[in-house]
């Protein structure tokens, strides 16, 4: 009988990846876990860090609307690297904690990309390990579409944007009114930014209930520094000199080109998040592996089994 290296070897340390692994841990398997980023998985910190700046920033802005009952709020400012700082140290606890209870439950994990090199094999780091069974947990990664400039421009994802900015921008342009484009907007309107929120959508929140995104919409044009611009694509970026704000600073000034209507339009901001749908991330040699996929993702049984029986995948497309 054929030794392995493991019973069990998850790739990606994310939520899912770190319960299908203490799974087989309770049951006195042998698991590794291979991350390359962050145990804990980027969907997870970036939901926990956001919730941190949410509220964060939440006060801020209620304390500001304190005026309407008397409160001076005139002098009120927020200062961003205290904000960032005490986020990423409850983010870092957070880290922290999950390890822990891998280590305790004696789940290894090894910090690396992964890549399938046969049906029982992956190569890390410039070695191999085997398993007798792989549970694929890697996530997705950020769909930029087909908007140019987006290298010469830089931007910002919305997990980066609850990790830290250099100073609050002046404009803010949002790509994409989906839940983590509407909670990027208001998080960075309470801070004090103008943000135009772009969407090709004929509202924002298209995956929710109509009424309550008809609710939210009503509530960031009445309170919020937000425009909201559906049924608009962002076409390109350009970088479009540097500003002088009246306070002095200098800033650099990108150039969005816009498509609604059958018009092109262009705005100017200082920031650009975005806030697009998400790719499965499908980069791992799955062909060497007999794993059948698609554009759309990893094909897998009602119970998650792949084409190889010695292989699942979490949250992938359900074959027919």
């Amino acid at each position: 009988m054929r030794k392995f290296d493991y019973d069990l070897v998850v790739i990606g340390g994310g939520a899912a990846g770190i319960a299908g692994a203490m799974m087989a841990a309770t049951a006195k398997k042998k698991v590794a876990i291979i991350e390359k980023d962050l145990i804990g998985g980027g969907n997870t910190i970036s939901s926990f860090t956001q919730l941190v700046a949410g509220r964060i920033s939440q006060l801020l802005n209620q304390a500001r609307e304190g005026s309407n009952v008397g409160l001076n709020s005139d002098q009120l400012k927020i200062n961003l690297p205290s904000m960032y700082s005490e986020i990423q140290n409850r983010a870092e606890d957070f880290i922290e904690t999950k390890q822990k209870e891998l280590a305790e439950a004696k789940i290894e994990v090894i910090k690396s990309t992964a890549r399938f090199i046969s049906p029982i094999e992956v190569a890390i780091d410039g070695k191999t390990i085997t398993a007798r069974k792989f549970l694929i947990a890697s996530g997705t990664l950020l769909d930029t579409g087909e908007i140019t400039g987006l290298e010469e421009t830089g931007f910002i994802t919305t997990e980066e944007l609850f990790l830290g900015l250099p100073r609050i921008p002046k404009v803010t342009l949002v790509v994409g009114a989906g839940q983590s484009g509407v909670e990027a907007s208001e998080f960075l309107a309470n801070l004090g930014s103008s943000v135009i929120l772009v969407d090709m959508n004929d509202r924002i929140l298209p995956r929710e209930d109509a009424e309550a995104s008809k609710i939210i919409e009503a509530k960031f044009e009445q309170k919020k520094k937000i425009k909201i611009l559906t049924e608009t694509k962002v076409v390109g970026l350009e970088n479009d000199g540097v500003q002088t704000l009246p306070t002095g600073r200098k800033t650099r000034v990108v150039k969005a080109s816009l498509l609604r209507g059958g018009q092109k339009k262009s705005v100017r901001v200082e920031c650009v998040v975005l806030a697009t749908g998400r790719k499965p991330g499908l980069d791992l040699g799955l062909e060497n592996a007999n794993v059948k996929y698609n554009a759309e993702g990893i094909l897998v049984s009602n119970q998650m089994q792949t084409s190889n029986k010695n292989i699942f995948a979490i949250q992938k497309i359900i074959a027919p």
